[in-house]
This record gives structure tokens, C-alpha cells and sequence, in this order.
């Protein structure tokens, strides 16, 4: 037979204690067409050597201001660890308006603890604010050194005054 693609059905079944108990699985699983000259079928794929993979980036988001008006998303790219000596913290984003009064922005806030620093204590860190509706969003970046921790919160911010309103809840960055 000359097929590209077979289709393989396997079902194991597990018996339980005296036989009494019996679970049945079945699955399908595509495998490429099995080598006529070997007769074997080679089951783990090929890797790709072009592609890498940064485990140092954490996703966080997407947040959002109360009722959804604004919304934030990113990455963390920690070098060093959050519980070791030193370290350097990199947190990129993006922010978006979703609100269309030209007189609401969207706005985010970080927060950071230092290494050292007493438990509960945080400090200030880069804000970010965005008043173009239906617009790409804004890119934002900023490092810190010696962090342990990082917090973010998405709200809205007047265009012309700088009084927060519909916040958003502090998250913790990264989540895992």
C-alpha cells in the first residue's frame, strides 16, 4: 500500500482490582506511511534546529481597566533569579484604548519590591499613558535591577488631568 498518511487506533484497557473495574481509551493518532524497505514507522518528529526557544520570557496579560476600557498585555524577561542576589528585570508591553471619549486614556501602572526590601514594601515603577482610540497601541519597555517582585494595574486616566479612574486589580508578574 502507498499512502502518505495512516491512521492508527489503539485502545488500552485497564482492569481494576478482581477484574471489576475495566476503562476502555481510544485515540487516533496520524503517523506518516510506514518505509517499505524497513517496514518501520518512525513516531517522534524531526527537530527544527532553526527554531529556538527563550525561556527566560514570561507572558503576562492581557488586563484590563474595570468595564473594559483599557487593556494591557506583554512579556518578563528575568536574567538572574527573583530570589538570588542580583538580577535584571525587563518588562515589555503593549497598551490599548478601548474607550472612544477623546476626554478617557488608557493607562498602566508597575510596581516593584526590591531584593532586601521589607515584606509589603513597593515602590514605584514606569507608568504608561494612551489616548488613541481604535489606534495601534502603544509599545512600552523599562529594566529594573535587584527586583523581587512586579505588579501591574490597567485603568483610565483623563487626558488633561491626571486623576485615575475605573481601575483595574494589581496582578502579580510573572504568574507562573
Amino acid at each position: 500500500m502507498h499512502r502518505s498518511i495512516r491512521t492508527l487506533l489503539a485502545a488500552a484497557v485497564i482492569a481494576g482490582a478482581g477484574g471489576a473495574t475495566v476503562l476502555t481509551v481510544a485515540a487516533a493518532v496520524t503517523l506518516p506511511a510506514a518505509s517499505a524497505s524497513t517496514g518501520t514507522v518512525t513516531l517522534a518528529p524531526t527537530p527544527d534546529p532553526t527554531v529556538t526557544h527563550d525561556y527566560d520570557d514570561y507572558p503576562w496579560g492581557p488586563y484590563f481597566a474595570r468595564h473594559q476600557l483599557a487593556k494591557a498585555r506583554g512579556t518578563i524577561r528575568i536574567e538572574g533569579s527573583l530570589a538570588g542576589e542580583s538580577n535584571k528585570v525587563t518588562v515589555k508591553g503593549e497598551l490599548r484604548d478601548l474607550d472612544h471619549r477623546p476626554h478617557k486614556c488608557a493607562y498602566v501602572e508597575f510596581k516593584v519590591q526590591r531584593l532586601g526590601a521589607p515584606h509589603g514594601k513597593w515602590y514605584e515603577a514606569p507608568s504608561y499613558k494612551w489616548c488613541h482610540y481604535g489606534e495601534h497601541a502603544k509599545e512600552f519597555v523599562f529594566r529594573k535591577h535587584d527586583v523581587s517582585a512586579v505588579k501591574v494595574r490597567v485603568s483610565q486616566i483623563g487626558k488633561h488631568d491626571h486623576r485615575v479612574s475605573n481601575k483595574g486589580e494589581w496582578y502579580s508578574i510573572p504568574e507562573a
